[in-house]
């Protein structure tokens, strides 16, 4: 297979700078294939180009967006000058024969060639091609690099190009206006817009024949048109438009330099920056400076208020607009400080602006083991594999913004088993993509709190939370909401109410497990509980600084294990279902009360009033709120102890209480 550094270099620096070549005769400025026009959409195949190489032939460059490439065409000396005049950025330039062709960067959108923008000028753009440097001109003089690649890169067009490129949309602009024109004004505004265009020096075949149609529409009769436009467009020629660009003009000049690396998010009202691995929200005002220095650089005002208008215009078009909802939108892609994984395939590529990437995980994937993050799990878990299997599995899962498991874990133990260094190494790998939430974000509270809390955790993957405090109880209702993928929606101090859906996976470390007033089904589904139980004869105090060297293999590890999740999901070990279960058999206050104060067999009854007066007496003996006589009803059904009437009398079936005696219940 034939590689680039193989190529002569004429052939070699065009490739290499990423355009789209083909054959052009010798000596002549024709293409030699017929099918050239196919190379303004598909790059040729190296093998190709090594063929054409052997030739005798010149070199064609294809200009437009398959190679990102405007190219200003000047014939003479004359055109130099007056483009010069104008100014020229520094940027790649061929010497022609008497001429020279200034390459650009391609604006973005449809930019086709133009014939004659003024004198012995054109312009190539999409559809169109140039001959190469190495080639050799008609006149049997050499197309040779002015300004050499390596030296120069590609500018963006200058202010006062853009403007005439952008010509086309100026005369709908106009055209638009003369349509929605109210009666009476017609006229005159057919006569103020022909003038802007004569100023602009808009193709006036097009403008005639645009501005006609628009005014046949608006009402305007043939005759008066046509006296109109020719007044218009000679009076605009003969008064062309003179003095600094306008701040749309400097906002073109903004987008052609940097519509690949910024954006404006409309909905955050902020700037993002493309730093070569992620976008950053632009919190310093930098692309107001570099509005300034463009203004600047295009001899316009560099004043603020300028400036300040050139970013509201750049931030209005469709290269840099976005709203918050592009941002890190596909859930299985993971951003790290050396490129982007596709936690589908485990895939690692080089990032891209295209995926909206803003967060990045601590480290780089590594090959290798994680030995010593290995030994500290067995050490931690007494060698439990299936129980480590479901911690790789776990932060598998929190490297997605996927929610499907509906889970949270809660990792307990005494303090020194190794649980917060757990927590800390899984916070640490994922970075930006973890957040450390207060407990009080979790647990019960006599006042509603604040949505800040909850505003705080949109865009993370993981959520940490610690130090847990004993006789704490669960804020039941809010877990559910944050564990279930439901929306939502929550504000920042004085900032208005935004909606999100979260992405981020519970995990929870504590000496005490908060209490559950109920441990219903939905609650059991959410939890999964492990012990760290083992705590280290020898404690090495070191021992989470050596896993910092393992961050991008334990990384690696969890990416693997992320892989597996896709096809498994969560396989929930024999000590996380022991330890589960075990905490809600202790957290079912009520069941503890049907066992203690009732009796539960076929025929029996007894009326709510006085199953409830029990239930509150017994709840409130053991601390816990026993919540209202509806609450209660319903909790009672959930267990198959409804309600129902018989004669008129309703009351719970399939349960009793059972009597008391001197203070002592009896069976």
């Amino acid at each position: 297979m034939t590689s680039v550094a193989e190529l002569p270099d004429a052939w070699r620096t065009p490739v290499e700078l990423g355009f789209s070549v083909f054959p052009v005769r010798h000596r002549d400025k024709r293409p030699a294939l017929a099918s050239w026009k196919a190379y303004q959409t598909a790059r040729p195949p190296l093998e190709k180009v090594a063929e054409w190489a052997r030739e005798n032939r010149n070199i064609g460059i294809a200009t437009g967006a398959i190679s990102g490439l405007l190219v200003l065409d000047l014939d003479n000396a004359d055109a130099i000058a007056i483009a010069e005049a104008q100014g020229l950025p520094k940027t790649i330039a061929v010497r022609t024969g008497k001429g020279r062709h200034v390459y650009l960067a391609h604006p973005g959108g449809k930019v086709g060639n133009r014939i004659g923008i003024f004198p012995g000028a054109d312009i190539r753009g999409d559809g169109g091609y140039v001959v190469g440097p190495g080639s050799i001109h008609p006149n049997g003089s050499a197309y040779e690099w002015e300004n050499p690649p390596g030296l120069f890169g590609l500018a963006p067009p200058p202010a006062w190009l853009a403007v005439m490129l952008r010509k086309p949309a100026l005369i709908a602009r106009e055209a638009e206006k003369v349509r929605r024109a109210p009666a009476g004004l017609r006229n005159d505004q057919l006569n103020k817009s022909a003038f802007r265009l004569g100023q602009e020096g808009a193709d006036s075949s097009e403008a005639r024949r645009t501005l006609t149609a628009a005014a046949a529409i608006a009402g305007l009769g043939a005759d008066e048109t046509s006296k109109t436009l020719a007044s218009g467009l000679c009076a605009g020629r003969e008064n062309p438009r003179r003095g600094d660009p306008s701040e749309d003009d400097i906002a073109l000049a903004f987008t052609a330099q940097y519509r690949d690396t910024l954006r404006f998010d409309h909905d955050a009202g902020l700037w993002f920056e493309w730093d070569g691995t992620r976008w950053c929200p632009n919190n310093s005002r930098r692309a107001f400076a570099y509005a300034r220095a463009i203004a600047r650089q295009h001899g316009a005002s560099g004043k603020s208020n300028f400036a300040a208008g050139v970013e509201r215009f750049a931030g209005a078009d469709q290269a840099h607009a976005v709203t918050s909802d592009v941002w890190d939108a596909n859930p299985m892609l993971l951003g790290t400080p050396g490129g982007t994984v596709d936690l589908r395939t485990g895939e690692f590529f080089d990032a891209r602006p295209c995926d909206y990437i803003t967060k990045l995980a601590g480290c780089t994937p590594e090959h290798g083991g994680p030995t010593r993050w290995l030994r500290f799990l067995n050490e931690a878990l007494a060698g439990d594999q299936e129980a480590i299997r479901f911690l790789r599995l776990w932060m598998g899962y929190c490297l997605t913004g996927e929610t499907r498991e509906h889970a949270l874990i809660f990792l307990h133990g005494l303090a020194g088993t190794g649980k917060s260094v757990f927590l800390n190494t899984a916070a640490a790998i994922l970075g930006d993509y973890a957040v450390t939430a207060a407990m009080e974000t979790f647990t019960a509270s006599k006042y509603d709190r604040h949505s800040t809390e909850l505003a705080m955790l949109r865009g993370a993957r993981l959520v940490t939370a610690s130090e847990t405090e004993e006789g704490r109880a669960w804020a039941e209702a809010r877990i559910k909401q944050i564990t279930g993928g439901d929306a939502i929606t929550a504000r920042f101090m004085r900032q208005d109410n935004f909606t999100f859906r979260p992405q981020f996976k519970l995990t929870i470390v504590g000496n005490h497990a908060p209490r559950l007033s109920n441990p219903d089904d939905a609650m059991r589904r959410r939890f999964n509980i492990l012990g760290f139980n083992v705590k280290p004869a020898t404690p090495d105090l070191q021992l989470e600084s050596a896993l910092k060297a393992e961050h991008g293999r334990i990384l690696a590890w969890a990416i693997a294990g992320c892989r597996e999740w896709q096809t498994t999901g969560l396989i929930r070990p024999a000590a996380v279902q022991d330890a589960t279960a075990e905490y809600f058999a202790g957290e079912d206050l009520l069941g503890q009360w049907l066992d203690e104060r009732c009796t539960l067999r076929a025929g029996a009854f007894e009326l709510p009033v006085k199953l409830y007066n029990d239930w509150r007496k017994y709840a409130e003996e053991h601390g816990e709120s026993p919540g209202t006589a509806i609450g209660f009803g319903k909790r009672m059904k959930k267990r198959g102890l409804g309600t129902n009437s018989a004669n008129g009398v309703r009351a719970h079936r399939g349960v009793e209480l059972r009597p008391i005696f001197g203070g002592v219940d009896h069976d």
